[in-house]
């Protein structure tokens, strides 16, 4: 039923992000998505009983606005700049008076990136999630590898080393990778290795790949928090600043 999928809603941040979705509530999503980016948000529009429009809304405008940050946009998000406003405006079929923010390039690459790096720590704790309990259960077998290699944020992805075997995976997984093989992160303990951060040692020698591929995403979820905790930090900073200048000009007054 339409009314099962909820309001379709339209949200901007304050660097003029844009954000198309869907809830039951949309006022308390707003909320929610303010507090994980730390950053005001919004609710421009509400299209109540329309939250089914969202997949068929989301995939035109993808192919409309996928480029327009220099930075790769999460999914839902749009660049609010005078073109992207047109674009969701008239894909939603509504008119917008007045926005709430104005539109800051600099500002919305550094949301992207901030949101980009709370998607990616996600994905990292499901996949040692997943792994973990596969080792503790014995159930470790392509398929695990085809995982980890499908559910990696594409910059960790691996290049297979020249002298790897490939994977003889199941009939599925060879479709969807082409007959292509995948990075045995399970056989291969260099394989593993390579999943960790950037200078990050890993394990001592002896350590089996599997128990080298859970440190290696511990250290990448790790990686990827102090990624998030900075970006937190250069906000904080940044409004103190803002709050300093308002109170000095105030003074002046």
């Amino acid at each position: 039923k339409p009314c099962d999928f909820g309001h379709l809603y339209l949200m901007q941040a304050e660097c003029g992000m844009l954000k198309i979705g869907r809830s039951i509530d949309p006022e308390k999503r707003r909320q929610q998505v303010s507090l994980y980016t730390r950053c005001p948000i919004e609710l421009v529009a509400v299209l109540e009983g329309r939250g089914a429009d969202e997949d068929s809304i989301l995939q035109k405008l993808r192919g409309q606005l996928w480029w327009r940050c220099s930075v790769r946009k999460p999914r839902e998000w749009f660049s609010g700049d005078d073109w992207g406003r047109r674009c969701v405006t008239q894909a939603l079929g509504i008119k917008v008076e007045k926005w709430p923010f104005k539109w800051n390039e600099r500002r919305a690459d550094e949301l992207c990136q901030h949101i980009n790096a709370m998607i990616k720590r996600k994905s990292l704790l499901s996949i040692r999630s997943y792994v973990q309990s596969s080792i503790r259960d014995d159930t470790t077998d392509e398929n695990t590898n085809a995982f980890i290699y499908q559910s990696l944020p594409s910059d960790h992805i691996t290049m297979l080393p020249d002298d790897q075997e490939p994977l003889n995976l199941a009939p599925s997984l060879r479709e969807i990778e082409g007959l292509m093989p995948l990075p045995n992160y399970l056989g291969n303990a260099s394989v593993a290795r390579s999943i960790g951060p950037p200078g990050w040692v890993g394990p001592p020698k002896g350590a089996s790949p599997g128990e080298i591929v859970i440190a290696a995403l511990e250290a990448l979820t790790w990686f990827e928090q102090q990624a998030i905790q900075e970006d937190y930090a250069r906000k904080a900073q940044a409004a103190a600043k803002k709050a300093q200048t308002a109170a000095r000009r105030k003074s002046k007054i």
